[in-house]
């Protein structure tokens, strides 16, 4: 079941990619790109909280089950099949993705940002 963290997230991730896809969120928007971008920024630094938390559990797990699996690969390999292992890696995955996002309304806003510049000076 989906934490309300995520599902806020995944609401807005839904916004700014079916924005971008439609052309809702362009050079004509650029407030709404650096809204999104603020916004995205906010759950990115979320989720790098939640990584801080699961690598710490990673870390504990590794002390504890070392021994019994024999070698740091088997250890390795048990800890991304856990339930925690599979977090970690929803929440790097998830990280790419917002920073994709943020790439993305950056370059929509400063383009936006240009183009006005450029208006200004020809107008």
């Amino acid at each position: 079941m989906e934490n309300p963290l995520e599902s806020q997230i995944n609401i807005l991730v839904a916004e700014v990619e079916k924005g971008l896809i439609l052309g809702h969120i362009n050079s004509n928007t650029p407030e709404v790109a650096l809204e999104y971008h603020t916004r995205l920024g906010g759950y990115l630094s979320t989720c790098y909280g939640m990584i801080e938390r699961i690598d710490t559990a990673e870390a504990e797990y590794f002390v504890n089950n070392r021994a019994s699996n024999k070698s740091d690969v088997a250890t390795s390999k048990a800890w991304k099949v856990s339930k925690e292992g599979i977090r970690q890696n929803f929440w790097e995955t998830r990280i790419k993705r917002l920073k994709i996002l943020m790439d993305t309304l950056s370059v929509t806003y400063y383009h936006a940002r240009d183009e006005r510049k450029r208006g200004i000076m020809n107008g």
